[in-house]
């Protein structure tokens, strides 16, 4: 038997270049990424996973979850030692989550602040319905 190795499928998303490994699809602070959502699942370490169909690249992109992110897609943490979420979001506040087959730009606008005196990444999230 012999190993063989496996792909992920797909490219990862790097939100900044001093963020980025070897081979990540890079979006700079004021830049934007159109893609529709093929896929759209839980993880344990990211919250969510999100993988994007884009034009002009072969390779889908796969998008890790941040809190603002996860949370701006309309999904909600519903236990912090769990990391699991719901997507109830919208009778709260109004928000319909995004779901596979949505069109979406997300808009990376940098760094900010964050509780815990680290940085978080901000993001705007716009969804064609």
């Amino acid at each position: 038997m012999a190993y063989v190795e496996m792909d992920s499928g797909g490219t990862f998303v790097a939100f900044g270049k001093d963020k980025a490994k070897e081979n990540s699809y890079i979006v700079e602070k004021g830049e934007s990424i159109d893609g529709v959502v093929l896929k759209l699942k839980s993880s344990d370490s990211y919250g969510k996973i999100m993988e994007l169909k884009i034009k002009g690249n072969d390779d889908n992109l796969i998008v890790l979850g941040t809190s603002i992110l996860i949370k701006k897609l309309g999904y909600e943490k519903v236990d912090e030692k769990l990391n699991t979420y719901k997507d109830n979001l919208q009778a709260q506040h109004g928000i319909e989550p995004i779901t596979v087959g949505d069109k979406i730009r997300i808009t990376f606008n940098g760094m900010i602040p964050a509780r815990n005196g680290k940085e978080a990444y901000d993001f705007k999230l716009e969804v064609d319905r």
